[in-house]
């Protein structure tokens, strides 16, 4: 990934976490990410284009969903 995006992704995810102007967030990227290489999806995570999740990744992020927040 070209070190503008990456820069440009982690901007953006920093504002989600720590803004005031909403009560909240799921913060998938954490939930995806590989901890060992932050920049990266943790394995069985990457679609194979290093930009999508996979599948198995979309399902992990459906279920850390709060179940309050579903009702």
């Amino acid at each position: 990934m070209p070190p503008f995006r990456e820069a440009l992704r982690s901007e953006l995810n920093e504002w989600m976490r720590t803004t005031k102007e909403v009560a909240g967030c799921i913060d998938f990227d954490e939930a995806v990410r590989d901890p060992r290489h932050p920049t990266a999806f943790a394995p069985g995570f990457d679609s194979g284009d290093h930009l999508h999740p996979s599948q198995k990744a979309y399902q992990h992020m459906a279920d850390i969903i709060p179940e309050k927040l579903l009702r």
